[in-house]
């Protein structure tokens, strides 16, 4: 008889969201959470955080191809980076993929999950966690930024998603904190940017917008549907600068990238998630939602 595992806060058109044939491989109660990494019928191997999906061996790519390369390509080459929340390795395996990324930091304040990624999620990772361009930092987010002033060409948020534990919307999250805003604003070099995820399309965030504007002049969401979510998913990318004018060196940088096999990214891919964000954000906030 087959397992069926039902995620937490997940729904789609009322309905529950169940994974068939699950077969857990590693699980851990961690002094912040509760890892659970299990086999799928559907998505193969999966990382569940608290209960919820945070991604699959499936669709990972897609996710996180999306993540890192629109910022470097805005960011104009950034040598060093900063990634908050080093995860499963996958974004370090993508900002590695390029010769001009000279060092990393990455924090990670669970050390167990970046051990559990390790050992158990190997086709996230490949290896990105012993390059020697890496540096893996076990810290709060907050602790490693205080005091900063620049140091960051590019910086990746990539935090667990602004909800409750209802699974509905916290625009008071981690994410949208102004004391947090304030320290990437002040970590980051001139000409750099920051990549958010910032959750699912359908959630209010254009409630975070006039706050994120207090920080950044210039914001660019994009959506991208990522199946396993079952959700159109958003990303922000945030800078001091206006980078419309750096619109050609923006599709030269894109264009190159493409030069790496990738599954999802293309600068077309880009084009399409950023006219779709800003279709359905500019519609909400002109609606007032």
């Amino acid at each position: 008889m087959s397992k069926t595992y039902f995620e937490k806060n997940a729904d789609v058109f009322g309905l529950e969201l169940g994974h068939l044939d699950f077969e857990p491989v590693h699980t851990e109660q961690t002094a912040y959470q509760k890892i659970l990494i299990a086999d799928t019928r559907k998505y193969g191997r999966a990382l569940f955080l608290d209960g919820i999906i945070q991604s699959t061996e499936a669709d990972e790519s897609m996710y996180h191809e999306m993540l890192i390369h629109p910022v470097l390509a805005h960011a104009n080459c950034p040598a060093k980076i900063l990634v908050a929340g080093a995860g499963e390795g996958a974004s370090l395996r993508e900002l590695l993929r390029h010769p001009f990324v000279q060092e990393i930091d990455a924090v990670e304040i669970d050390a167990s999950m970046m051990m559990a990624a390790r050992n158990h999620l190997t086709k996230w990772h490949r290896g990105a966690f012993d390059d020697n361009r890496v540096r893996l930092i076990e810290a709060d987010i907050f602790d490693h930024l205080d005091g900063l002033k620049g140091g960051y060409d590019a910086i990746v948020v990539d935090l667990l998603d602004p909800i409750d534990e209802t699974g509905a919307f916290d625009a008071d999250c981690l994410m949208f904190d102004d004391r947090f805003l304030q320290l990437l604003k002040s970590a980051l070099n001139p000409g750099g940017c920051i990549v958010m995820q910032i959750g699912e399309r359908k959630m209010d965030l254009a409630d975070v917008f006039p706050k994120l504007r207090s920080y950044f002049s210039w914001l660019k969401p994009y959506s991208v549907l990522v199946p396993s979510f079952h959700e159109n998913w958003t990303f922000m990318l945030l800078a001091e600068e206006d980078r419309s004018a750096d619109e050609g060196a923006v599709e030269t940088a894109m264009s190159d990238t493409q030069k790496l096999p990738t599954s999802y990214f293309s600068p077309l891919a880009f084009k399409f998630a950023a006219e779709q964000a800003d279709r359905f954000f500019h519609a909400s906030e002109t609606d007032g939602k």
